[in-house]
């Protein structure tokens, strides 16, 4: 016999390919426009890094070398070696950041409502203006990763709090919770 059909399924993958493409169009609808505000500093740091100067940055005149939580200029500085000092791959990822972290909502919301409520939740998650731009891929700030990284704690919270204490995976999960606070601490 097949497997029972799961009808959230479709509109789970629905939901993740919308979210995958609004942010590719706001990435391309960005381009390779330049960092602005914050993310000229977080762009310094990385540029910094990759030149072999450790990471300061010169910001309005200015010697800084740690005003900046590093997860983020260390995420530019990977984007950068690979692709070099073009912004659109760092959007790209950052796009996928942002599908990841719509997943992680309904995966979540299932955790504690009925299946169309999560998914609704996912939904919202997915078209939500802020998140398409100022959180998502259309400025390079680390909104993106730091939204990512707290729903990720959220979610291995609940996963470890749900697991019996006599299975082996609370370790596992609880490794999870910890990388993800540790994550969220080095980003914002």
């Amino acid at each position: 016999t097949s497997p029972p059909r799961m009808p959230g399924r479709r509109l789970l993958l629905g939901i993740l390919v919308l979210a995958l493409g609004l942010r590719l169009w706001v990435v391309v609808d960005a381009g390779n426009a330049p960092p602005v505000s914050d993310g000229v500093e977080y762009d310094g740091y990385a540029v910094s890094l990759l030149s072999g100067k450790g990471y300061q940055n010169f910001h309005e005149g200015a010697l800084r070398r740690s005003d900046r939580l590093p997860l983020y200029p260390v995420l530019l500085a990977g984007s950068y070696w690979v692709f070099g000092r073009w912004f659109v791959p760092v959007r790209v990822l950052q796009a996928l950041l942002g599908v990841w972290t719509v997943w992680l909502l309904i995966r979540l919301g299932r955790r504690f409502f009925p299946e169309p409520v999560a998914l609704l939740g996912g939904l919202l998650a997915a078209v939500y203006p802020a998140f398409l731009w100022y959180y998502g891929p259309g400025f390079i700030l680390t909104e993106t990763v730091f939204i990512l990284t707290v729903v990720l704690a959220v979610e291995r919270t609940s996963a470890l709090l749900q697991t019996p204490p006599e299975r082996g995976a609370a370790a596992g999960r609880a490794a999870g919770l910890g990388l993800a606070l540790a994550a969220c601490a080095f980003t914002k």
